[in-house]
């Protein structure tokens, strides 16, 4: 892929009137200087000027180039690839670890810095792929022609939200603390990943990671994880790339210390199918809780005391969550909970790297 962009400069740009005008005056001058106060007018040497010419407007083009580049909006296309296909790994299948881009998926971009979202590009694969390429629009470019590549930073940010931002050292979005549950995956837009780049290849990374369960009993319509100790596992988090190239929270705002699965398509959970919790990479120093909620109103809870630790990209497996529960109450929640923010396509992901 050839990632160096070319920029062109239209004729109307080029100040005729003005290279003249300059052209002119600087003849004369020369030949005021030489016989006084009597302005000859030099045509031989005008001659020579007008050699010159073709090179200073070539000279200006290229200056136009770099004032647009700050003012306009230009078209690209970017390749993005999973973490899987960047992890050394190379006999990772869908169903053992593969990650997948679906049609119509849609990512946030940033050249160096930007706020709300930053740029929309979306995915023009039209099955679902581990790499696809990205087209979209971006502004706020600045360097020169072919110098485009190389001159700062591409940041990307999987799902497209408004409220992604890039401070140009890091980038921020959202890790939703209510979210959809789908069979043997994780739901459009709930397992978010980053990129950094100098140039139009992006490798991304995932940022949390979570836990795999499948539940016993029928009914259940929600679970939520708890971290007893109070560490957060959702929230708007600020992510940078470690000195391993891999990304690392620096701080969470607005955070949660639980996340709630919701059944799909508002119904229950399958017994005896695997459903995934995203949730941030945390020690668990006092372990969890997950709380079972039944479509009758009854709730029961399973307390893990022990420290367990989510790892970044890295499932926990609870086979058989609820196996042990005798007792349901009736609960004190109606309903499952609202969805918030704006959620955009998402990322189709088998299975990650899991701990058994």
């Amino acid at each position: 892929m050839n990632t160096s962009l070319r920029f062109r400069l239209p004729l109307k740009y080029v100040p005729w009137k003005s290279f003249v005008k300059a052209l002119i005056k600087a003849n004369r001058r020369v030949q005021m200087k030489k016989y006084g106060p009597i302005c000859f007018f030099d045509m031989k040497k005008f001659a020579k000027s007008l050699f010159l010419f073709p090179i200073l407007v070539l000279m200006a083009a290229c200056t136009g180039v770099a004032e647009l580049e700050r003012n306009e909006t230009f078209d690209i296309t970017i390749t993005a690839c999973s973490e899987s296909r960047t992890s050394g790994t190379k006999t990772l299948l869908q169903s053992s670890g593969a990650v997948y881009w679906n049609p119509g998926d849609a990512m946030s971009l940033f050249f160096n810095e930007g706020t709300e979202g930053g740029s929309r590009f979306v995915s023009e694969c039209t099955q679902v792929e581990s790499v696809s390429t990205f087209k979209g629009s971006i502004t706020n470019v600045s360097g020169g022609g072919e110098d485009f590549v190389g001159n700062g930073t591409f940041w990307g940010v999987y799902p497209y939200s408004q409220e992604n931002m890039c401070d140009g050292e890091s980038v921020t979005l959202p890790v939703r603390k209510v979210q959809d549950g789908l069979e043997d995956s994780f739901a459009i837009g709930f397992f978010p990943t980053v990129a950094c780049s100098s140039g139009l290849e992006l490798a991304f990374f995932n940022v949390c990671g979570g836990v795999k369960f499948s539940v016993r009993n029928e009914g259940i319509k929600s679970v939520k994880f708890k971290a007893n100790g109070g560490e957060m596992l959702a929230g708007k988090v600020r992510v940078n790339f470690d000195e391993n190239n891999r990304p690392s929270v620096m701080e969470v705002q607005e955070g949660s210390d639980e996340v709630v699965l919701n059944a799909p398509n508002e119904g229950t959970f399958e017994v005896g199918v695997h459903y995934y919790i995203v949730a941030l990479p945390a020690e668990l120093k006092e372990g969890y809780t997950m709380t079972f909620y039944k479509t009758d109103q009854t709730e029961a809870e399973v307390v893990q005391g022990t420290p367990v630790t989510i790892k970044r990209s890295v499932f926990g497996v609870v086979d058989n969550a609820d196996k042990n529960i005798t007792d349901w109450k009736r609960s004190e929640d109606s309903g499952n909970p609202d969805l918030e923010g704006d959620l955009e396509s998402g990322l189709y992901i088998g299975i990650i790297g899991f701990n058994q």
